[in-house]
């Protein structure tokens, strides 16, 4: 007869908001990283599925507006859950959402003993594989260009990287170790860190695929081929064409033109 329910009216009887929450925690644009794109593309098509509504907004991490973020959602009870990832090896957004009650799940668990629902990439026996290719391929100067020291995937994928030397009877050179912020722009300013000296890497395994990225246009810039003269694989499995970089503008800064 073409009645439909008046949702909001339900939703209020029901004291329940049918809807999800989550904050991507990104000091950009969040869909600068095509990452962040994917992810909220698949929490859209299950909570649609579900006949749940999906709120999204973005914040620096660890920062005050994040957290204040949190606070209003959560006491202002606009969400009936949230989706947490990037997560950090004691993250306090597991703590707050556990002492309030708030159900959640998260991408990645960290190291803190609570009792919670995460969903983990095996990452750790990832990049072991992953050394393990290099290492047929004949290389042995294996450099890691690695993200925040505090979060989860951070200390997997160096863990397997580690290990991954290990296992071919490799020493570790610090030299060849450096962080990046997971974008590409970090990513180049790393690899050109690592490109100076007079014996650099044969291969950049990097944390995720925008720091790859950017490793692969600072190559370039050494005249290196990728896939040639240098090897640099990234870990998400991202599409290149999604990410917009310009090295150019990096050159001019450091260079002081």
């Amino acid at each position: 007869m073409g009645y439909a329910p008046n949702r909001v009216a339900r939703q209020l009887r029901r004291q329940q908001t049918d809807t999800i929450g989550y904050i991507i925690p990104s000091n950009n644009t969040g869909f600068a990283d095509p990452f962040f794109s994917e992810f909220i593309a698949g929490l859209g098509d299950e909570a649609s599925a579900h006949n749940y509504d999906l709120l999204v907004t973005t914040a620096p991490p660890a920062s005050p507006n994040e957290k204040a973020q949190y606070e209003r959602w959560v006491q202002g009870g606009k969400v009936d859950g949230l989706v947490v990832n990037r997560v950090q090896l004691d993250d306090w957004r597991l703590h707050y959402l556990a002492e309030q009650g708030v159900p959640h799940v998260s991408l990645e668990r960290s190291l803190a003993q609570m009792d919670f629902v995460g969903v983990e990439v095996d990452s750790y026996n990832g990049f072991l594989e992953l050394m393990a290719y290099l290492v047929n391929q004949g290389h042995s100067r294996i450099a890691y260009i690695g993200g925040d020291p505090k979060l989860k995937i951070e200390n997997d994928h160096h863990a397997g990287y580690q290990a991954g030397l290990k296992a071919a009877n490799i020493t570790l050179d610090p030299a060849l170790v450096t962080h990046a912020d997971l974008t590409p722009e970090g990513g180049y300013q790393a690899a050109e860190h690592l490109l100076k000296p007079a014996n650099p890497p044969t291969a950049i395994v990097c944390v995720n695929d925008l720091t790859a990225i950017g490793a692969m246009h600072a190559s370039h810039q050494y005249g290196l081929k990728v896939g040639r003269n240098i090897a640099i694989p990234g870990f998400d499995g991202i599409a290149e064409r999604q990410v917009k970089f310009h090295p150019k503008l990096l050159i001019r800064e450091s260079t002081g033109g």
